[in-house]
């Protein structure tokens, strides 16, 4: 299922990662920044797991 994402180059699946830093301009997220990777223009994040790290993004995510 992986490869039906990632094929075309423009998606990257990072496991085991963290959030650690989020750049928002005018209340929309321009930058993240986790323990593995660093994303410009971000599209959208998404947690699978016991308790995922959303809490800066609750806002943002329950008005899509």
């Amino acid at each position: 299922m992986e490869s039906c994402y990632t094929d075309g180059g423009k998606i990257t699946i990072s496991y085991e990662d963290e959030i650690v830093e989020h750049q928002k301009l005018d209340g929309e997220l321009t930058f993240l920044k986790t323990k593995k990777l660093d994303i410009q223009n971000p599209y959208l994040i998404f947690g699978v797991g016991i308790k995922p790290n959303i809490d800066d993004f609750r806002k943002v995510l329950t008005h899509l």
